[in-house]
């Protein structure tokens, strides 16, 4: 799935990539597309029916999100120290390309 933040030096795509681990855990990485690829995994996911959190604590970052029915989008809010910003994320089948 991918979404777009818009932050105040500019937008930044982001790529999120969920899956379950052979032990049936959820894991996930978030990747800054506009920041050269950087890859930041998931610490902790949660989701209890169509609302979906997440955390990735080495740059102290937080989702919470909402399912829509089709399961193709996921609208929430991004947060990180000082900043709250909203973010949704959306199925494509073309991908993003970097700049």
């Amino acid at each position: 799935m991918e979404g777009t933040l818009d932050v105040p030096s500019g937008p930044l795509r982001a790529v999120l990539k969920l899956a379950r681990a052979s032990d049936g855990a959820a894991t996930g990485t978030l990747i800054s597309v506009d920041q050269g690829g950087q890859e930041f995994p998931i610490t902790t996911i949660t989701q209890k029916e169509k609302q979906l959190q997440f955390e990735i604590r080495v740059i102290r970052a937080k989702y919470t999100g909402t399912l829509n029915d089709s399961g193709s989008e996921i609208a929430g809010e991004y947060t990180l120290p000082g900043l709250n910003l909203p973010l949704v994320f959306k199925r494509s089948a073309a991908g993003i390309k970097k700049p």
